[in-house]
C-alpha cells in the first residue's frame, strides 16, 4: 500500500493518484491544514476515499477534531480517530477519564448509550417474532439524527465488544433509528454487526444453526429479560 502524506485539502495532482494506483492512503497533516474539526471530516467523508489523519491528540487542533467526529452526522472512516474513539470510552466507562472525555462527558456517552443498546439489537436480529418482541419491550430511545454515528465503525474492533458486559442497565435501549433504517451510507447496522469477531453475533448463529439447547437458550433469554425489566423498574 502506497500512503502519500499531505494536507486538506489535498492538491489535485496528488488526488490523481488515487486514479491512476490502486492501495493509495492519504494522511492528512491536520496541523498545517486549511481545513479543520467539522470541516476536514464533511471533506474526508465527500471524498470516500482512504484517508487517514496526523495529529497531536492533546494539541487544539486534536481536541477539536475528535470532538466533531464524536458529534459528527456524516459516516467517515478514519482509522486513528477510531482507535483515540475507542480509548475514550475505555476511558469512560472505567472512570478513568482523560483531557478529552472529562471536559465532554455527555458526547463520549452517548456513544455508551449506542454501545449498551446493541444487546438490545442482538436480541432484534433473531428471525423470532418472540424474541423480537423481547427486544422492542426495552425503553425506546428516539432519534431523528444519529450524532456520533461513526461509532458504527468501531464495531470492527474486537476490543468494542468487550464493553459490552460494563454496560449500563439504563442504556439496555432500543433505537428505532439505528436498529431500522440503512442510515450508515445506506446499508443497516447489520452490515456492521454479522461479522466474525462478534461475539454476540456467533451466539446468535449458533442458537439458528441449533448448536445451543433449548434450556440454555431460555436461561440466556431469562437473564437478558431480567435487565431489560429491571431498567424499565428504575425508569418509572
Amino acid at each position: 500500500m502506497k500512503t502519500v502524506t499531505t494536507t486538506a485539502p489535498i492538491p489535485i495532482d496528488l488526488l490523481r493518484e488515487h486514479w491512476e494506483e490502486e492501495n493509495v492512503t492519504y494522511i492528512i497533516d491536520v496541523a498545517n491544514s486549511a481545513f479543520k474539526g467539522d470541516k476536514l471530516l464533511t471533506y474526508i467523508s465527500n471524498l470516500d476515499i482512504s484517508i487517514d489523519i496526523s495529529v497531536d491528540y492533546d494539541s487544539d487542533d486534536g481536541m477539536d477534531i475528535l470532538k466533531s467526529y464524536f458529534n459528527t452526522t456524516s459516516m467517515c472512516s478514519v482509522l486513528s480517530l477510531e482507535k483515540i474513539a475507542l480509548e475514550c470510552l475505555y476511558r469512560r466507562r472505567l472512570g478513568q477519564d482523560n483531557k478529552f472525555t472529562a471536559a465532554n462527558q455527555e458526547i463520549v456517552d452517548r456513544w455508551l448509550v449506542y454501545t449498551d443498546s446493541l444487546s438490545v439489537y442482538n436480541l432484534f436480529v433473531f428471525k423470532d417474532e418472540k424474541i423480537q418482541e423481547l427486544a422492542r419491550a426495552a425503553p425506546v430511545y428516539h432519534l431523528e439524527t444519529v450524532i456520533g454515528i461513526n461509532f458504527v465503525n468501531l464495531l470492527k474492533f474486537r476490543e468494542y465488544y468487550d464493553l459490552m458486559p460494563l454496560g449500563k442497565l439504563e442504556n439496555h435501549v432500543f433505537i428505532p433509528k439505528i436498529f431500522e433504517e440503512p442510515i450508515f451510507k445506506r446499508e443497516s447496522l447489520f452490515k456492521y454487526w454479522a461479522v466474525p469477531h462478534n461475539p454476540l453475533f456467533a451466539l446468535t448463529a449458533a442458537i439458528g444453526d441449533g448448536l445451543i439447547t433449548p434450556d440454555i437458550l431460555n436461561k440466556l433469554l431469562n437473564e437478558e429479560l431480567s435487565i431489560i425489566n429491571t431498567s424499565l423498574q428504575e425508569g418509572t
